[in-house]
C-alpha cells in the first residue's frame, strides 16, 4: 500500500511538471500565431488619414510592422525587402519609409498672377518659397524651398503616424516596423525545479 502511495505522488510530481511545460510553450505558440496575424493585418493595411481636432494637424496612420526580431526579419524578407533592407543595415529597432508629394492649391497661384502677357511673381511665406511664371495658356511654379519636419510616433494600437508641419506636404505612403518588447523572462523552470524538489523532499521523509 505505502508503494501505491509513493507511485501516485511520484507520478503527481511528474504530471505537475509536465503542466507547466506545457503551458509555457502554449503561451509561446500563441504569442507567435498572434504576431503572425498582426504582420497579415499590416501588409493589407492602407494609409488612413484624419485631422486632429485639437491641433488642427493631418494626420497620416497605418498599422506598422511588429514582432519579435526572428519573425519580423522572416516577413519583412518575404514582404517588404525595402524595410527588411534598412532594418538589418541600420540594426535599428525601429523604423520606416515614407513617400511624400507636394500639393498647393491654384487659387493660390491665380491670386498673384495675371493671366494675360507674360508675369513673375513669388510665393514665399513661412511653408514655402517659389517663383511662378505665368503665361496666357500655362502657369508654371518653380519651388525654391519647401521645409518640413516630419514627426513619427508608434502608437500603442500597433499604428505608425506621420504628421507633416508644412501644410503643403501630403504623405503618400508610410510603412514603419519595430520588434516587439521582449516578453518577460520565464520563471517557470524555478517552479518546476521547485515542485520536483518538494516532492523529493516529501518522497524522503514519508519513506
Amino acid at each position: 500500500m505505502k508503494d501505491v502511495r509513493n507511485i501516485v505522488i511520484l507520478v503527481l510530481i511528474v504530471l505537475i511538471a509536465l503542466a507547466v511545460i506545457f503551458n509555457h510553450n502554449l503561451i509561446d505558440e500563441l504569442r507567435t500565431a498572434g504576431q503572425k496575424q498582426e504582420l497579415l493585418e499590416a501588409d493589407l493595411d492602407t494609409l488612413r488619414i484624419s485631422v486632429n481636432n485639437k491641433t488642427g494637424e493631418i494626420e497620416y496612420s497605418k498599422k506598422a510592422y511588429i514582432a519579435d526580431n526572428k519573425l519580423l526579419n522572416e516577413h519583412l524578407k518575404e514582404k517588404n525587402k525595402e524595410l527588411y533592407n534598412l532594418k538589418n543595415r541600420n540594426k535599428a529597432n525601429t523604423g520606416a519609409i515614407t513617400g511624400s508629394t507636394i500639393v498647393i492649391d491654384t487659387t493660390i497661384i491665380n491670386t498673384i498672377v495675371s493671366d494675360t502677357g507674360k508675369r513673375v511673381a513669388t510665393l514665399k511665406n513661412e511653408f514655402i518659397n517659389a517663383e511662378i511664371t505665368s503665361y496666357p495658356t500655362s502657369t508654371n511654379l518653380k519651388i525654391k524651398d519647401i521645409p518640413n519636419e516630419q514627426s513619427l510616433v508608434f502608437k500603442e494600437d500597433g499604428t505608425i503616424m506621420i504628421v507633416n508641419s508644412n501644410k503643403y506636404v501630403k504623405t503618400t505612403s508610410v510603412y514603419g516596423f519595430k520588434i516587439a518588447t521582449p516578453k518577460a523572462k520565464s520563471k517557470n523552470w524555478k517552479f518546476v525545479a521547485g515542485v520536483i524538489l518538494g516532492g523529493f523532499v516529501t518522497y524522503k521523509l514519508i519513506n
